[in-house]
């Protein structure tokens, strides 16, 4: 396990954020358990596996249950470290998720993102079916291919805040890459979001 997997898996513990599935393995246990009762001659075959399927479906559920509560946990801590208050940035609970945010694998899927948006904007390229707006963004592909490489850089810091908006700006419909209204205001989001990025103590 790597450093920055240690420590998201020491904050989440410090925030109590619940895990799907450690959460649902005493009953996926019993269900297994349950298995053996197929052994008893005194039972019929179908109760082990009727008791079985009741604890499956129950641990199941009890994912289902904790993942969708993890979903809001995420959703809220997101809308915090967007206010950019340095204030909310020491609890244990914005800590996990700011791990979350700027682990290597996000960060990967980031600058993959970014670098799919320079290669449509590539006048070469045929036009997709995404609402990209090429015409106003295409002079700002090297503005974009330089986030890519600062969230890619392992060496580099980058903060939650700035993964963020980053994301927001390659997949909210009302961002200025995509809203042709909006699209003067390209300049200065990419500006917002590397600033973003670059910031220190913060979330991160």
């Amino acid at each position: 396990m790597g450093q920055h997997a240690v420590i998201l898996d020491s904050s989440r513990r410090a925030a109590r954020i619940p895990h799907p599935w450690l959460a649902a393995l005493p009953l996926l246990a019993l269900a297994a358990a349950s298995v053996a009762l197929d052994a008893a001659p005194q039972l019929p075959w179908t109760v082990g596996v009727a008791v079985a399927a009741f604890f499956l479906v129950a641990g199941a559920a009890r994912a289902i249950q904790r993942y969708a509560e993890l979903r809001q946990l995420r959703a809220t801590a997101d809308r915090l470290i967007r206010r950019d208050d340095t204030r909310l940035q020491q609890s244990p609970f914005l800590a996990w998720r700011a791990g979350e945010l700027t682990k290597p694998s996000r960060r990967r899927t980031l600058a993959h993102s970014l670098r799919h948006v320079v290669r449509e904007l590539d006048a070469s390229t045929l036009p997709g079916a995404s609402p990209l707006n090429r015409r106003a963004a295409r002079p700002y592909a090297d503005k974009i291919s330089e986030l890519a490489r600062l969230v890619e850089d392992p060496d580099t810091h980058i903060s939650a805040r700035g993964v963020l908006l980053a994301e927001s700006l390659l997949t909210d419909s009302t961002s200025p890459l995509y809203d042709r209204q909006r699209s003067g205001k390209i300049a200065s989001a990419l500006v917002q979001v590397e600033r973003a990025l670059r910031e220190t103590g913060r979330a991160a």
